[in-house]
């Protein structure tokens, strides 16, 4: 991967060592401008996005979570402009895994699996009234009237 970066700002430890693959490389945490003006604020590992941090695009959109090798991976938190937001398990940018999205004014939460950024197939919407542990009791009596039917 290769990140042009137009400003940075940090201590850096600079290492260089035969078996270090970029020779000379970053190891810190900073704080980096893009030329396309995102920015990110957290650990940098041979020159590249590792470990925490939190990245803002110039529409508003923010990431708060864990990076590996400038991916966007593991567990973090997705907040857009009009309120939105989604926190759990992400791959390669995209929700997938167990995570929560839910809409500004909470009208609308869906809590469960994600696959490449998508809602699995069986998913479940928390109703306007319901609390994570009203629907948890809800899906298991829905459950077992399936089961017994």
């Amino acid at each position: 991967s290769k990140v042009i970066i137009k400003k940075y700002d940090s201590h850096l430890n600079i290492l260089d060592e035969p078996n270090q693959i970029y020779g000379k490389a970053i190891h810190a945490i900073g704080s980096a401008t893009f030329k396309n003006g995102a920015v990110y604020d957290g650990d940098f590992h041979n020159g590249l996005l590792h470990g925490s941090g939190i990245y803002r695009w110039p529409n508003g959109i923010v990431y708060n979570g864990g990076f590996h090798y400038n991916e966007i991976c593991g567990n973090g938190r997705y907040e857009w402009p009009n309120g939105s937001w989604y926190e759990g398990e992400v791959k390669n940018g995209l929700r997938h895994g167990y995570g929560t999205y839910s809409t500004p004014m909470e009208d609308a939460t869906y809590v469960g699996e994600w696959k490449d950024g998508y809602r699995s197939v069986s998913y479940t919407h928390l109703r306007a009234h319901e609390t994570p542990e009203h629907l948890v009791c809800r899906l298991l009596l829905e459950k077992k009237k399936h089961i017994i039917s």
